[in-house]
């Protein structure tokens, strides 16, 4: 009934039993929790209701290395997905020295935006919609080709960039005040991505002048009274904001992911962030990248 086999068939199922049970092994770690910890889930059912996430439920001491940050922000946008809707793009945060003095790291971090996240000009955003809200000047970018992922300058990225958006963003610092921020735990929050407020596009171009323009914006954010918060340059973003860009498609392929067209990016904030208050509002104006300047409003209730 059944065939002898011989010693070099033998090895050869055998090697074959061995790469179905390593291949099985790296599918299960990549969709089953990627640590004992349950941080995802706390993190989302805190996200969902506004509140604060506690050092116990964070259990920040087993986020001890940034693979361990990624896989849980990879579990908590796909818990997410549900009342957010699809992935629609990436924030890269912290990418100006201020911001990343003001947070405790050295380097951009990066995060995913998910299609509700997203709110049209002059949204009112209800404070208790989230735990520690704050807000802070921002830019976004909407992918024309996914060519982009093989650029190695600005001039390349703004060949495959359709628009550009004024954009304040208001992320959600959900962890507990006692919690020491790390780029680990940044990282498993999403960087707290929250909200957005888009503005009007602006066509994008690649030449000189264009690029030059983006460097050279004056960006400025000020409160309900007037009263300026924030003054920067657009080269205040890594040099040149569309350097964001570059970073991020480094920073996915590391990861094995690409950019999309029509996936949107926020590139990081220009200044430090603020911490949004009930009956208070804000308005970013953007001078130099078009003949009007390009502003974007959002109020708090």
């Amino acid at each position: 009934m059944f065939k002898k086999v011989s010693k070099k068939h033998f090895i050869f199922l055998l090697s074959v039993s061995l790469i179905l049970s390593i291949s099985r092994e790296n599918v299960l770690a990549k969709f089953t929790n990627c640590d004992p910890n349950d941080f995802a889930t706390n993190y989302v059912r805190n996200y969902k209701r506004g509140q604060v996430l506690s050092r116990e439920l964070s259990d920040t001491q087993k986020l001890d290395r940034i693979e361990h940050a990624q896989c849980q922000q990879a579990e908590a946008i796909e818990l997410l997905e549900t009342n957010l809707g699809n992935k629609i793009g990436y924030k890269v945060a912290l990418t100006n020295k201020k911001a990343q003095e003001q947070m405790g790291v050295n380097s951009p971090l990066v995060g995913v935006l998910l299609e509700k996240m997203l709110l049209p000009d002059g949204s009112i955003i209800p404070i208790n919609s989230g735990a520690r809200l704050i807000y802070e000047i921002d830019f976004l970018v909407k992918i024309k080709s996914e060519d982009i992922n093989d650029a190695k300058t600005i001039t390349d990225v703004a060949r495959n960039i359709e628009a550009i958006y004024p954009f304040i963003e208001v992320p959600d610092l959900i962890l507990s005040p006692d919690v020491s921020l790390t780029p680990e735990i940044l990282t498993a929050i999403n960087v707290g991505a929250k909200w957005g407020v888009v503005g009007k596009p602006i066509p994008a171009r690649s030449d000189r002048e264009f690029l030059q323009a983006l460097a050279n914006m004056r960006v400025t954010m000020y409160d309900e009274s007037g009263e300026l918060l924030t003054e920067a340059r657009g080269k205040d973003i890594l040099g040149h904001p569309f350097n964001s860009v570059l970073f991020l498609i480094e920073e996915l392929d590391r990861r094995g992911e690409k950019l999309r067209s029509q996936d949107v990016v926020s590139l990081g904030t220009f200044g430090r962030f603020h911490v949004a208050k009930s009956g208070k509002s804000a308005i970013a104006v953007y001078q130099g990248i078009a003949p009007q300047p390009a502003t974007v409003l959002v109020k708090f209730k």
